[in-house]
């Protein structure tokens, strides 16, 4: 996933995204953490971002997070 640095006013939510993914315990919460921040950056239009929600979704799917990868595909 690209966490580069940008200058997009939402970058605050990104930051705590960012953190909430370091600290997940639960790997069900980091992968849902990861789509979402995914998701994020594609409505900012950050380069790579579609790159990144299709290898998010392909994880979600082999770990059979169905929800997680159906979120990822919206």
């Amino acid at each position: 996933m690209a966490m580069g640095i940008s200058v997009y006013p939402q970058d605050g939510i990104l930051d705590s995204l960012q953190k909430e993914i370091k600290k997940a315990t639960n790997d069900t919460l980091k992968h849902w953490l990861m789509v979402e921040y995914a998701k994020r950056e594609f409505r900012m239009k950050n380069p790579g971002a579609v790159e990144s929600l299709g290898k998010l979704k392909d994880q979600c799917q082999e770990k059979k997070y169905y929800y997680a990868a159906a979120d990822a595909s919206t």
